[in-house]
């Protein structure tokens, strides 16, 4: 009912709940024992331990919290490529083994960029870098619903364009 009605924090919710959980707890004894003294020591017992027990908890919570989201940062790190934040050739080996071959429409582009190798020679491997990014830039505008762009090599690129008819998929290439 707490967590239902109350709109707040969790940490509020639960301390709340707790406070809730701790005067039936204290008045059920009471109706049971009938002895303040007992009652009043049970309470501040049970005050103290649940007050330990919660900062446990949260501790915990939060450490939880910080691995999950350190998980999902390899993950999308593993998935992508470092220069251009396109996906990967891990993540193309993988998309490629599990496209269904039986559906219409599937439509696999490889391109390359030609002469790259002179872009390095000539004016250095930053501006190559900084090639390869706008490249990456451009294949990415082009992504849409079921389309993915992936650097799976130096200056080689893919797109498997799911649910894209040939001829669309041709205009793609040639806009591209």
């Amino acid at each position: 009912l707490c967590s239902h009605y109350v709109q707040r924090s969790l940490s509020y919710r639960a301390i709340l709940f707790s406070m809730i959980s701790l005067i039936f707890i204290c008045l059920g004894s009471f109706i049971v024992t009938q002895d303040i003294a007992k009652i009043v020591k049970f309470c501040l017992i049970m005050t103290f331990s649940s007050v330990i027990g919660m900062q446990f908890s949260f501790m915990l919570l939060k450490d939880i919290r910080q691995q999950k989201m350190e998980v999902l940062t390899y993950q999308g790190q593993a998935q992508r490529d470092s220069l251009t934040s396109l996906l990967n050739r891990r993540m193309f080996d993988q998309v490629m083994q599990s496209i269904d071959l039986s559906k219409k429409h599937t439509v696999l582009m490889l391109m390359d960029v030609d002469h790259f190798k002179r872009v390095n020679d000539n004016y250095g491997h930053d501006a190559g870098d900084k090639v390869l990014k706008d490249i990456a830039h451009i294949l990415d505008s082009y992504t849409a619903y079921g389309r993915k762009i992936f650097r799976i090599g130096g200056e080689e690129f893919a797109s498997i364009l799911t649910d894209c008819p040939v001829p669309l998929a041709k205009k793609i290439a040639e806009e591209i």
